[in-house]
């Protein structure tokens, strides 16, 4: 499945230049945070992955809307709702 350990400086940097460039609450930043909290939970950091979800939910909510497809996908993540 490939080597999701070395994928997440790559998320981390993705998540970084985007937060620069575009800002946290733009939609592009919140789906590069939901992808970091999916690759965290994969890694076993439950607790890391749980923040981060919940931190892009909450911005979510803000600036996309709870009917939202965004706003669905980290809804429905299990760690982020736990």
């Amino acid at each position: 499945r490939g080597n999701t350990a070395g994928a997440e400086p790559l998320y981390r940097e993705v998540l970084q230049v985007l937060r620069s460039t575009v800002g946290s609450r733009h939609p592009h930043a919140l789906n590069a945070m939901q992808g970091l909290s999916t690759l965290l939970f994969q890694l076993g950091r439950e607790e890391e992955a749980k923040v981060l979800c919940r931190e892009a939910l909450g911005i979510a909510r803000d600036v996309v809307g709870v009917y939202h497809p965004l706003y669905q996908v980290l809804a429905n993540n299990p760690w982020g709702m736990r």
